[in-house]
């Protein structure tokens, strides 16, 4: 007898592990198939829970009821002794499920980072060692920050250093850019090609007046008449007037002498030769 009951002892043991792996298969977010603290879920984001249900033969074994309340808490009670309440009086002979914000405090975390979901009867509270319908342990850490929100850029304006130049003494002598950033041979440069483009436009011109003046000169001289300027109105006007003075100074008479009024006789304008003797001279 005493050996029966030696080997029923290790049959209860292994019913028992049967009946937790079952138990926990029945969640399907986090995945209870796979094996504790092989998933990781991140501080922050939003999940959501999802279980098929548990018949009577379960609940009965366990919390005794088929109405529990939701926890969270720490998978290791005396590490970390947390727990929260996520939703009350759920009906776990269904199918359901749960979205759950996960916001486990910063001091919780850095003590412990392995948690668990607990159905537990609705007339108790969660504690270490109150009987349960448990999920799959997981993991929670903190979500890591990306580099660039981590690091803020900031735009920066690097200034063109000045080059300097140095001279056999020694001595420097100072920066060779000017304040428009050229240094004083481009400066030079630039000075003395717009002093050449200056002066051959302006020999260019010049050359183009010369040209044209002897070009004007010798068409003159080759077509006098070429070129006859068209009296202006002044001029024109001027000339009749000049003209109708001269014929009324010729058709006056000759103002009176004294009163004595003489008409000029003709004057003869060819006087006749002397007549000569006509004996020769000498005899």
């Amino acid at each position: 007898m005493v050996h029966v009951a030696w080997v029923s002892l290790p049959l209860t043991y292994v019913f028992q592990l049967v009946i937790a792996e079952n138990i926990q298969t029945h969640w399907q977010v986090p995945d209870g198939t796979r094996a504790d603290f092989t998933e990781t879920l991140y501080n922050g984001d939003t999940v959501e829970l999802q279980w098929t249900g548990w018949d009577s033969i379960w609940t009965d074994g366990s919390i005794d009821t088929a109405i529990a309340n939701l926890y969270v808490a720490s998978w290791n009670f005396n590490v970390s002794e947390y727990s929260r309440i996520l939703s009350s009086s759920i009906d776990v002979s269904i199918s359901g499920g749960y979205k759950w914000k996960i916001d486990i405090s910063a001091d919780a975390l850095k003590n412990n980072s392995e948690y668990g979901l607990f159905f537990v009867n609705t007339n108790e509270f969660y504690y270490d060692g109150v009987t349960t319908i448990p999920s799959m342990g997981f993991s929670i850490k903190e979500k890591p920050k990306s580099s660039a929100a981590a690091t803020p850029t900031r735009s920066t304006t690097t200034p063109t250093p000045l080059t300097t130049r140095t001279s056999t003494n020694g001595a420097s002598s100072g920066s060779t850019s000017d304040s428009n950033g050229l240094n004083r041979k481009e400066s030079a440069g630039i000075g003395a090609g717009v002093g050449v483009v200056g002066t051959a436009i302006v020999v260019g011109l010049g050359y183009l007046l010369i040209r044209r003046r002897k070009a004007s000169s010798s068409e003159t001289a080759q077509n006098p008449t070429a070129y006859q300027p068209t009296p202006t109105r002044f001029e024109l006007e001027s000339g009749q007037e000049l003209v109708q003075a001269s014929v009324e100074k010729l058709s006056e008479p000759d103002p009176p002498n004294n009163g004595n009024y003489r008409k000029s006789e003709p004057q003869e304008m060819f006087t006749p030769p002397v007549e000569l003797p006509s004996q020769p001279f000498g005899r």
